[in-house]
């Protein structure tokens, strides 16, 4: 069996001989045409060699502006991202000090109408009982004790609005608005997340580009300098 350098050896042989049979062939056709010709391909080969530099110049200066626009596009994006998330968080913060303040305005309202009712009847009680001899006029104890006993009825209603409100309170509208906020943290946390994925792709992209792009006009620059040695 053949060494794989005999056999890498063997298969590039007919290129080798190729590209040496063309440049002889040139070579020769360089001879026989004369110095015109030879001075003529020269420049021509010059001038190709000119304009390959020319594009890969424009080619790195385009993945510069291109990988640089897109850096700056994802670095604002995760910038927004960033911020948008603080306010979350400081919306969350917010809504903490507030559920406490509303509980206890809920609490002092349910409190007072307590009170309120509590009053009413003890008010109705005292009306009844003053009222309760024959001495006074009938009319007159019918009016006192029936507005005393509608206070007392609208006191009472009164303390169980409040209550209800107090439970609507605790049980529904502070519980929604927390999950709404610890949505919104969720979601903002995955934008970052995002965010910060697309910028890292970005100036991956970026070095890619660049690096293509520096290569080949390395490439077209020494291959200047090579047939200029030749």
């Amino acid at each position: 069996m053949l060494h794989p350098s005999r056999l890498l050896l063997t298969a590039a042989l007919p290129a080798l001989l190729f590209v040496s049979c063309a440049t002889d062939s040139a070579t020769r056709a360089d001879a026989d045409a004369g110095p015109e010709a030879k001075a003529e391909r020269e420049a021509s080969e010059a001038a190709d060699l000119e304009h390959a530099i020319h594009i890969a110049e424009l080619d790195l200066e385009k993945a510069r502006v291109e990988t640089e626009g897109a850096v700056s596009a994802a670095a604002t994006r995760l910038e927004v991202a960033r911020l948008e998330a603080q306010e979350v968080e400081l919306s969350a913060e917010a809504f903490a000090a507030e559920r406490e303040v509303k509980l206890d305005e809920a609490r002092l309202a349910l409190d007072r109408s307590a009170g309120r009712a509590k009053d009413a009847e003890l008010e109705l009680a005292e009306l009844e009982a003053m009222y309760a001899d024959e001495e006074f006029a009938e009319k007159t104890k019918e009016l006192v004790i029936t507005r005393g006993r509608r206070e007392m009825e609208f006191a009472q209603r009164a303390l169980e609005l409040a209550q209800r409100r107090l439970e609507r309170l605790q049980n529904v509208e502070l519980p929604e608005k927390a999950r709404a906020i610890e949505t919104k943290r969720i979601e903002a946390a995955a934008a970052v997340e995002s965010a910060e994925r697309a910028m890292r792709v970005a100036e991956l992209s970026r070095a890619l580009g660049l690096a293509k792009a520096e290569k080949a006009l390395e490439d077209a620059r020494k291959k200047k300098a090579d047939g200029a040695d030749a």
